[in-house]
């Protein structure tokens, strides 16, 4: 069993071996050889992914103390700065044959967002042509469904995964920060927004969530308790099992599949706790034929929580 298939679903079962080997036909003449594994009840989430843009939550806005043209640009967006390192110059306005040249230079360390300016534009004193963040703590805003509000609160927690795939988390603390209703439309939305800390963690922060990316936020939903088994225990199409009865004899039962989550299948219905059913058979089994089981002595696979995964 793959370990990052319990990404967002508690382990919900107990292998009958530690490893689910790819079984072969068996012989004509010979009985099939099976590894079973036993169906459990655990607690499993409904997966939610909403997306937004990657915000700094602290950041200061950088005022030239004259107006003038910007002769020089000398930061990128996302570039790191450190305080007193030149951002830009400007030449003054009606500078004449001996002018010069002013330095702007960032107030603090940080990074350069929101630049809104280029080589050669003029400025006011009173404009911002860029921003020098923090990142010590990031926002990522989103909206939200009237219809998942019962299940979303302040406070809980927040996961990311990239290209937007529950298999690939993201390792950073973070929690829903506010939940508040959005301005009226077509439909009911509200507004959430994910705080990330980042104090500790600035360089994995900088790299998985640059300033201004887009970013994929995933909610574990409505918990609720859940069968599952691995996607190699599926056979037809991916709507019945085979559950190994007494005397080792094969019963196969259609199944009702709920979602997947990678080589993980929840079940919706059709399975009950306590079944043996054979994972990781490639050959033809047929209903009430015997079978050879080849791990009858009952194991726990190790099991591991969305949080131990994520965090």
């Amino acid at each position: 069993m793959h370990r990052n298939a319990a990404l967002w679903i508690k382990s919900t079962f107990a292998l009958m071996s530690l490893s689910t080997p790819q079984i072969l036909a068996a012989k004509s003449d010979e009985l099939p050889q099976v590894t079973i594994l036993e169906t459990q009840l655990a607690e499993a989430y409904d997966a939610r992914l909403f997306g937004g843009m990657v915000e700094p939550v602290n950041l200061r806005k950088i005022y030239p103390d004259i107006q003038g043209s910007i002769d020089l640009m000398n930061v990128k967006p996302g570039q790191k700065v450190r305080k007193g390192e030149l951002l830009f110059r400007l030449r003054p306005k009606g500078a004449g044959v001996d002018y010069q040249l002013h330095r702007v230079v960032s107030p603090i360390d940080g990074y350069v967002t929101n630049i809104s300016k280029k080589l050669g534009d003029y400025i006011e004193s009173s404009t911002s042509p860029m921003d020098v963040a923090t990142i010590e703590h990031l926002r990522i805003e989103f909206e939200v469904a009237e219809s998942d509000l019962e299940h979303i609160k302040p406070g809980m927690s927040v996961y990311f995964v990239k290209q937007g795939t529950v298999q690939s988390p993201i390792d950073v603390p973070a929690t829903l920060s506010y939940l508040a209703k959005a301005p009226s439309g077509a439909l009911p939305t509200y507004s959430a927004a994910a705080d990330i800390d980042c104090s500790k963690i600035a360089e994995v922060c900088m790299r998985n969530f640059p300033l201004g990316a887009y970013a994929k936020v995933l909610l574990k939903l409505n918990p609720h308790p859940a069968i599952r088994v691995p996607v190699n225990a599926l056979f037809g199409q991916r709507d019945k099992v085979y559950v190994v009865g007494e005397g080792d004899l094969l019963r196969s039962v259609k199944v009702k599949i709920k979602g997947y989550d990678g080589s993980i299948a929840e079940v919706e219905s059709g399975l009950d706790v306590g079944l043996r059913i054979v994972s990781g058979y490639t050959g033809k089994l047929e209903n009430g034929k015997k079978v050879e089981v080849l791990n009858p002595k009952k194991q726990e696979t190790p099991g591991e929580s969305p949080e131990k995964l994520i965090h």
